[in-house]
């Protein structure tokens, strides 16, 4: 029927008369592109008003695409229309569209959709036909209408069919240093190339480059260095089809003489740098993302060197190894050789074989990381891990039952004294058997269920647990001990044997340090947070980034150090996780967390330290997370620390913040009469609205610690042990205009205490007043040494007056 009706249109056009009155509209063919297989070409009109068909023909390049339909907008299709079109001939297009009655679409519509399929990669020009009666329209009254010249109402446009370029692979390529190296440079998906360009960078620092090669025959290919650094490669084919080549093709060899070290060897395009073309006259193929078809190579040190010790004994000469100094990635044997390798800074590698009769020596400032394996086939004599009076050599590894011999250098003294203490444990497993003997000449101490140590003397056949911590003194200058036997590896559970609120002296166990803070490796049930170790004369505490006396939270190698249980069945367990190089001599000082006060007393040859801290998640109380005990130390050491309202005395205290004044009772004990200065550090980490005064309810003074760093008190063993307390935040009170006199009243334990040097032994007048100016009474007062007075019953929020002669000090208070 549809080819009826266009029969009988034309007839009736062929027998009505030509009038070219009006003109034809614009009729332009889009430009597209793509990367992919089809493409839809629009066709665009401009003045198409009261249009009652046409007839169009389009040429295009069969060599790059074909048509597969002709599709008619919605604009000028439906009803009383009709459409056809004919592509039986490979690069032309011709269709006819009439529609009654004529059609009105506005400017740059598009009205025809022609659909291509590709068939090569470039451009087709896509052109309309000069003949006359093949591009045509007509009105809705029948008439022709005038489309002179042709180049005016037909524009031409185009179909682009992009294609990628090949996938470009830079080789990776280990070696030995002084070696000359070739690196293949592959293609795939080398299809009708017709131009290269390609820029590579290298650090010269590890690469001197050689002429390199074309390997593939690319015309014209050559491969230059127009300075170090940088690689630049081209090449140009006049044939009309191009160059393919099948995949994994060398295209080219780069050549370099390696000298040591590791270089990318990284394309660079920054759009033109790097870039390929299809045949002669095709425009450049798409490389994007340029990651997907540029793949850098690289350059580096061959994962296997051995040692030679040609030189010396330094392990980073590199004379000395047959593949260059090892790197992480290396994998080591050390055979035996006349120089035995020696390790003296920080060195990591993936894995580690020592031959029969070879030795590696770690000096004390060594720290040794083996990723990977570990094999040491020439037992305990073959890794020695030294040490001094300052470091001992520490090492990671993962391999179980490694032999080695550790050393451990202890402080001593002829003089029996608490300061030579030290709290040890043997790194080795407790299948090696250790005994006693291994701190020869030392007196070992054994911590006992009845929370005390014990001492057997010096003798050298006593079985020791590797899972628990000793103790020894030794009566001289000092000694490096030595353990032979196999390294704990993996995971370690320490014996934790005392009942709720229970010590246990617990081991590190490894050949390196381990971290008490560590994310992840802990496993700590029933355990309060904090540890102690023995630091001369007084235990070394450590909690949540706060340490006293030296405390920290690294744990050195072949140290012991306490836990307490806060339950029944207590457990620590670790493993590797917890391993770290931490390069501390014996305890790590840690810097103070924000808002903390520390307290340090000296007396005799001894010192102590309490720590008050502000801190989020704390409270009052002892918390078990945050809060470390007081442990007492040497009975002749001076002995500080906080308690709690739970009576528990702790040597960290950590608080919650707060708005309301906070009194904390600070004890001293010391079994010496003699003048004794308490220092104070860390005023400043508090905000200069809070107030830190301490009270010495002996002398009852109060001493404002921003004033000063330092209190100097005569101290008698007969004195209550809590003469202090220690005022932290703002008092609640009024702002006195007196401010030149230092005073102090203040609330605590429901008293109420007034503390005014300047007036002594005299008698005021205090008044209480509610807070509507309410008198609840007044009585007279002589201030004392404690100055506490009780308040009006039942009175919770009350003024304070104090008035002596003209001189009145005035505070509001909270009591509680």
């Amino acid at each position: 029927m549809r080819n009826v009706t266009i029969i009988l249109w034309i007839l009736l056009m062929a027998s009505a008369p030509r009038l070219l009155a009006l003109n034809a509209p614009i009729t332009t063919a889009g430009n597209v592109v793509t990367t992919g297989s089809t493409v839809i070409l629009p066709i665009t009109v401009t003045n198409f008003s009261n249009i009652a068909s046409c007839d169009l023909k389009l040429f295009y390049n069969p060599a790059i695409a074909t048509v597969t339909s002709v599709t008619v907008s919605s604009l000028i299709s439906g009803a009383n229309t009709g459409f056809n079109f004919n592509n039986t001939i490979p690069g032309a297009i011709n269709f006819g569209w009439f529609a009654t009655p004529g059609r009105t679409v506005p400017d740059n519509s598009v009205v025809f959709n022609i659909h291509f399929t590709k068939v090569g990669n470039g451009i087709s020009p896509v052109t309309w036909s000069t003949v006359d009666f093949e591009c045509t329209y007509y009105d809705g009254s029948y008439n022709e209408l005038s489309d002179t010249p042709l180049s005016s109402f037909y524009i031409p446009g185009s179909v682009e069919f992009q294609g990628f370029v090949p996938t470009t692979i830079a080789s990776s390529v280990t070696s030995c240093p002084g070696n000359n190296i070739s690196v293949p440079v592959k293609v795939t998906d080398f299809n009708t190339i017709g131009a290269v360009s390609l820029t590579l960078n290298y650090d010269p620092a590890v690469l001197d480059f050689l002429p390199g090669e074309n390997t593939s025959g690319y015309p014209g290919l050559s491969v230059n260095n127009p300075f170090a650094g940088t690689i630049i490669i081209g090449g140009f084919s006049s044939s009309s089809t191009g160059v393919t080549y099948p995949d994994n093709t060398t295209l080219c060899t780069l050549n370099f003489l390696y000298k040591g070290g590791a270089t990318a060897l990284a394309f660079y395009d920054d759009g033109e740098s790097c870039e390929y073309t299809g045949p002669l006259g095709t425009p450049t193929l798409a490389d994007y993302p340029q990651t997907t078809y540029y793949l850098d190579g690289l350059v580096g040190p061959n994962a296997d060197t051995d040692w030679d010790g040609s030189d010396d004994t330094d392990w980073t000469n590199i004379n000395n190894w047959t593949c260059g100094v090892p790197v992480s990635t290396s994998d080591v044997t050390i055979p035996v050789t006349p120089n035995n390798p020696v390790i003296a800074t920080d060195v990591v590698i993936n894995s580690l074989v020592i031959d029969a009769g070879a030795i590696l020596t770690l000096d004390p400032a060594a720290t040794f990381k083996v990723s990977s394996t570990l094999t040491n086939n020439a037992g305990t004599a073959g890794l020695v891990l030294k040490s001094n009076a300052t470091q001992t050599a520490s090492m990671l590894h993962y391999s179980d039952n490694v032999p080695a011999t550790i050393e451990r250098y202890i402080a001593g003294s002829a003089v029996l004294e608490g300061t030579k203490y030290h709290m040890v444990s043997a790194p080795v497993t407790q299948s090696s058997d250790p005994l006693s003997g291994l701190y020869l000449d030392s007196y070992l101490f054994q911590w006992q269920p009845t929370q005390e140590w014990y001492s057997p003397g010096i003798p050298t056949d006593i079985p020791l647990s590797s899972n628990r911590g000793y103790m020894i003194y030794y009566p001289g200058a000092g000694k490096t001990y030595t353990f032979p036997g196999l390294m704990n590896n993996g995971s370690f559970t320490a014996a934790t044997v005392a009942g709720a609120d229970g010590y246990d002296p617990v081991p590190n166990p490894y050949p390196s340090d381990i971290d008490w803070d560590a994310a992840t490796g802990w496993t700590k049930t029933n355990l309060y947070n904090a540890t102690y170790i023995w630091n001369n004369g007084n235990y070394a505490a450590y909690v949540d980034r706060a340490g006293t006396n030296g405390g920290s939270r690294y744990i050195h190698i072949g140290q012991s150090f306490f836990v307490q249980a806060n339950a029944a069945s207590p457990a620590l367990i670790m493993n590797n996780e917890v391993r770290v190089h931490a390069d501390v001599p014996f305890l790590k000082i840690e810097k103070d967390p924000d808002q903390l006060l520390r307290i340090r007393t000296e007396a005799g040859s001894y010192r102590d330290e309490m720590i008050i801290r502000v801190t989020p998640n704390a409270t009052s109380m002892y918390d078990s997370q945050f809060d470390a005990a007081k442990f007492y130390g040497y009975e002749d050491a001076p002995q500080i620390y906080s308690v709690t309202p739970g009576q528990e005395k702790l040597s960290i205290n950590s608080l919650k913040y707060s708005n309301d004044e906070q009194v904390i009772p600070v004890g001293f004990e010391y079994p010496v009469s003699e003048s004794v200065t308490l220092s104070f550090d860390g005023m400043d980490s508090f905000g200069p609205e809070t107030g830190l005064y301490l009270e010495d309810l002996v002398t009852g003074s109060t001493t404002d610690l921003r004033l000063t760093s330092g209190y100097t008190f005569n101290h008698n063993p007969a004195n209550d042990a809590l003469r202090f307390r220690l005022h932290l935040g703002e008092t609640f009170g009024l702002n006195d205009p007196q401010k030149e006199v230092l005073y102090r009243i203040y609330t605590f334990n429901g008293n109420v205490y007034i503390q005014i040097p300047t007036l002594s032994g005299e008698k005021v007048l205090v008044e209480w007043y509610d807070l509507l100016g309410r008198n609840l009474g007044s009585s007279s007062f002589t201030p004392d040494n404690t100055g506490m007075i009780t308040p009006p019953a039942g009175s919770n929020v009350v003024i304070v007056r104090v008035i002596s002669g003209n001189t009145v000090f005035t505070q509001s208070l909270i009591i509680k």
